[in-house]
């Protein structure tokens, strides 16, 4: 796993969720440039800190309930959703029995009914009051200041990495990327704006269990268009801060939305809708990736056999007596 920094802001923290729960850890984070020992390897470094939610069941959750994607607990406030920069969910927990079997959870929403919905269904039941569900994640101090605001290590892209160390000794690593606030950052914020403009109920149909899920479609969407135009040898990023770019990411996200059976009310025919915004994002994508081809034909003087402009050195004599 990659985790990113993003250039000059501080403030921000690297979290870890290891495979099962730790009593506690700590964490280095290392210049891969300089040798172990060296001077200038270790950049920061501290004692990691454990998510302290803890609650007990207040009704027994699982397959066997209602509904498997939910958790009643007495007080939810430690347990706040969280998201990535491409608006997937990311608030991992751990749920337990008393005998401390148990799985992950990512939690999605919070009602005021002490209720939390998670992203997945629970695979096995696990009764009330004695099952618990806890804080699982490690996150580090504030990342020093002189790491962040080192631009040398943006356009170096130089090689980082976090080093965990477990109580009982355990170490994991995990690779770490110092970037600028990058265009498919910016450009999936201005779509999310275009969206709600031409679709103003798309907040109500994007909501679930109390979250936006918009910003996730548009960052999937980007992310699809993103590996298309790789497999062409283009770089999406110069393409999203134009027009053309922005349109074709608006347009293909809300064909996308419309293919899940979501169209704004005043559309009318949902199917119309979506065949509008197919054309709409075809004909700007196709512009960006395919455009129109160069010239490739060499004009030949038959008199001479030379031609009159090309790229070769060589050309061959003309063919008589066919």
């Amino acid at each position: 796993m990659t985790q990113r920094l993003i250039y000059n802001l501080t403030g921000q923290v690297l979290r870890h969720v290891p495979g099962a729960r730790q009593t506690g850890a700590t964490w280095v984070l290392e210049d891969l440039l300089y040798g172990a020992g060296e001077t200038g390897r270790t950049l920061d470094s501290g004692t990691a800190t454990l998510d302290a939610a803890s609650q007990a069941l207040t009704a027994a959750a699982g397959p066997s309930r209602t509904s498997a994607t939910e958790v009643s607990i007495a007080a939810t406030a430690a347990f706040v959703p969280r998201a990535d920069r491409n608006g997937d969910p990311i608030a991992t927990f751990e749920i337990v029995d008393a005998s401390g079997v148990g799985e992950h959870v990512v939690v999605v929403g919070v009602t005021t009914n002490q209720t939390l919905h998670l992203r997945d269904p629970l695979t096995r039941d696990y009764p009330a009051t004695t099952s618990t569900i806890r804080g699982i994640e490690l996150s580090t101090a504030a990342i020093s200041a002189s790491v962040v605001q080192d631009e040398n290590r943006m356009h170096g892209d130089w090689p980082m990495r976090i080093v965990w160390t477990y109580a009982d000794g355990h170490r994991y690593q995990e690779q770490v990327r110092l970037l600028r606030d990058d265009a498919i950052d910016i450009s999936r914020d201005a779509v999310v704006r275009e969206i709600r403009t031409l679709f103003p109920d798309v907040a109500t149909r994007m909501a679930y269990n109390g979250n936006d899920t918009l910003p996730g479609h548009v960052g999937s969407m980007i992310r699809l268009l993103r590996a298309d135009a790789l497999g062409r040898s283009i770089r999406l990023e110069e393409f999203l801060a134009g027009e053309q770019g922005h349109w074709a990411v608006v347009y293909r996200t809300l064909w996308h939305l419309a293919m899940l059976g979501n169209a704004p009310a005043q559309s009318g025919d949902p199917t119309a809708w979506a065949t509008h915004c197919k054309a709409q994002f075809e004909s700007r994508w196709l512009g960006l990736v395919v455009g129109e081809a160069g010239r490739e034909v060499v004009e030949l003087d038959g008199a001479t056999a030379t031609a009159s402009s090309s790229d070769a050195s060589e050309y061959r004599e003309i063919l008589t007596g066919l």
